[in-house]
């Protein structure tokens, strides 16, 4: 007879066997991915009366790099996770008032938990973005999406034993999102008040460790969807420097609210018994994070943009740090 599911939860027995890693890896999966297709949504012009909104069309590379920590608790884990991405794309005029926007990235990340696990990942991304963009108005539709691959490395130690679990794992995402956005203008100053509307998809597909025995872990695979609201308010100004260079610095502050943080999987070891059901664990992340971001758009009499940007989320057990370099050109 197959014995019913069990809940365990950190703390555990040893938490060294506790296969929460590749629930760490969706977490930081899902942040990504939101970054990734705030990416889709500038493509911005010099002149004209909404300059400070107003969208045109070019072609744009962008480098980023993150940190990502999530604090231990009670009941789960904590992790660091460091990244690297690098992204591109483009955006061309569909009549007067609609543009069309792709983006691809690449992202190479190192994730460590609090037990000395450790998942070596890359994620290849893309997106597509549809805006309608009448004088003070924006409005966009973006999906974007993509596969991780994670070499995991899980160390496992309890009296007596002590082995190295080894796992290669995949996550899908996609992330559908709906923006809407107003610009209101006093002089060389504006307010840019927002609401971005997410949908975001985890795929986690089964996972089978080697190298630790009857202790190997065997994770079944999972499916998390998770809705998410982030409204912002961003404030700015224009100065122009002697060269006919126009800089834009911006300060943009917000929150996101998740409608679900809790993220769950099965497991099983690979020496349990037929009639032993597996064991499911889960994790949690914080359900409202603030978001604050600062940056400066740099815009050349041409057109050509450079901007510097970084952006950050803090939450009761989540803090996120990123800052890059994006480089446009008009066309």
């Amino acid at each position: 007879m197959r014995l019913p599911i069990c809940q365990v939860r950190a703390p555990l027995p040893t938490r060294s066997i506790s296969p929460e890693i590749y629930l760490d890896t969706e977490i930081a999966t899902l942040f990504s991915n939101l970054a990734f297709t705030n990416s889709l949504m500038s493509c911005p012009v010099r002149d004209g009366a909404e300059a400070f909104i107003k969208e045109g069309e070019c072609v744009w590379a962008r480098v980023e790099g993150r940190q990502f920590n999530q604090d231990v608790a009670f009941q789960t884990l904590g992790f660091d996770e460091r990244a690297f991405q690098v992204s591109g794309g483009g955006q061309v005029a569909l009549g007067e008032v609609w543009r069309l926007g792709a983006a691809w990235a690449y992202e190479h990340s190192n994730l460590e938990t609090d037990t000395n696990a450790e998942a070596e990942g890359e994620r290849a991304s893309g997106g597509l973005v549809l805006k309608y963009n009448p004088g003070p108005l924006l409005l966009a539709a973006a999906v974007s999406g993509g596969m991780g691959w994670y070499d995991t490395k899980r160390p496992i130690a309890f009296p007596g034993f002590t082995a190295l679990a080894t796992a290669d794992n995949d996550i899908g995402f996609i992330t559908e999102r709906l923006r809407a956005a107003y610009l209101l203008t006093s002089g060389t100053w504006y307010l840019k008040p927002q609401l971005d509307l997410n949908a975001t998809e985890l795929v986690l597909n089964g996972v089978s460790e080697q190298g630790a025995g009857g202790v190997s872990l065997i994770v079944q695979g999972n499916n998390e969807t998770v809705l998410s609201a982030s409204p912002a308010l961003e404030l700015g100004t224009q100065f122009q420097w002697s060269s006919g260079t126009l800089v834009r610095p911006y300060v943009r502050s917000g929150v996101t609210l998740f409608d679900n943080n809790n993220f769950a999987l099965e497991a099983s070891f690979e020496g349990a018994s037929s009639g032993v059901g597996p064991f499911r664990i889960s994790t949690t992340t914080d359900n409202v994070v603030a978001d604050i971001s600062a940056g400066a758009d740099i815009i050349a009499a041409g057109g050509a943009e450079l901007k510097l940007f970084y952006d950050g989320r803090f939450g009761e057990r989540v803090e996120e740090n990123s800052g890059g370099v994006k480089a446009s050109l008009p066309f």
